[in-house]
């Protein structure tokens, strides 16, 4: 029965997002569904939220779960500047198909940063609450 509720979760994800590569021209427009197989960045609030490992990596279970590379600054060691985790953020934008931003990016200005970047330099942009990956992410909290 998990199988089918996973599949039934990763159909409602395909509903919920679609992405045009900007750097695959050949796949101008295509699902970010399982088989897709993009490098994603995570982008959200880190600063000041205590449990932001536990929900980018959330996020990254359900990115890998559908087959993707999921690039999730979270995951970089502490004790660095500020400017040194935006310099190392901006490495993993300019080496990611796409950008996701998760519900609360915008409480952020790393995260406002990293948007306007990946905008600038031609990276797509899915915006969690816009669509609807911050519903889909709950949900697989509640299966975690």
């Amino acid at each position: 029965m998990n199988c089918v509720c996973g599949m039934q979760r990763r159909v409602r994800m395909v509903e919920y997002i679609r992405v045009v590569s900007k750097q695959r021209p050949a796949k101008r427009a295509f699902d970010m569904q399982v088989g897709a197989h993009l490098r994603v960045y995570i982008a959200g609030k880190i600063t000041g939220d205590k449990n932001y490992r536990e929900k980018f990596a959330k996020a990254e279970m359900v990115l890998t779960d559908m087959g993707h590379s999921v690039l999730n600054p979270a995951n970089l060691p502490s004790g660095m500047e500020q400017g040194d985790y935006m310099r190392i953020c901006f490495s993993m934008i300019d080496c990611a198909d796409c950008v996701v931003l998760l519900p609360d990016w915008r409480e952020s200005s790393g995260a406002r940063l990293e948007r306007a970047y990946a905008e600038k330099i031609g990276k797509e942009v899915v915006v969690a609450d816009q669509g609807r990956i911050d519903e889909f992410l709950e949900k697989m909290g509640a299966r975690a």
